[in-house]
């Protein structure tokens, strides 16, 4: 009787676990977004660079080397709307055109197919800090009038990317 009992527990214990898993696949999959559901431009920032991708085409266009070192992975992503994402899954489309990706004197270019999870929305102060700090721990040598500039100049977060990537 008491094994019965314990094999009850042990399962109906399982029978929780799997309800748990099954509820967080679910939020992963009301958090997870296609390229195609981003505002434009996209701001991609981490390890001390920033890249500002103007439409859909751009964001998945990267090459061979930027995929073989998992550059998208290690990145934070910013949309215009303020939403902050990273990114779950990439996966190889194929090679841009035209030749197949080649390119002389650079890496072959491939297409990229990307999905995002969403970390949460940041308010424009919350962007503009988060630009400065990964100016100020760059090599970039940037000059901070023209950020200010730039800053002051832009009341939106698209504002704001439009005007860095020029």
């Amino acid at each position: 009787m008491a094994r019965l009992i314990g094999q009850g527990i042990f399962k109906s214990t399982l029978a929780v676990k799997r309800l748990a898993e099954l509820v967080m696949t679910n939020v992963e999959k009301n958090n997870l977004f296609s390229h195609t559901d981003l505002e434009y431009p996209v701001l991609m920032s981490g390890q001390g660079y920033i890249s500002i991708f103007k439409d859909a085409d751009a964001l998945t266009t990267c090459s061979s080397t930027a995929f073989e070192n998992s550059v998208y992975q290690k990145s934070n992503f910013i949309d215009a709307s303020g939403a902050q994402f990273q990114v779950s899954s990439v996966e190889k489309k194929g090679f841009a055109k035209p030749f197949f990706g080649f390119r002389l004197m650079t890496a072959r270019q491939m297409i990229v197919d990307l999905s995002f999870l969403k970390m949460g929305d940041l308010t424009f102060s919350d962007v503009v800090r988060e630009v400065s700090n990964t100016i100020k721990n760059s090599n970039w040598g940037a000059d901070p009038d023209f950020f200010e500039g730039i800053v002051v100049s832009s009341k939106t977060t698209k504002e704001f990317f439009e005007a860095l990537a020029k």
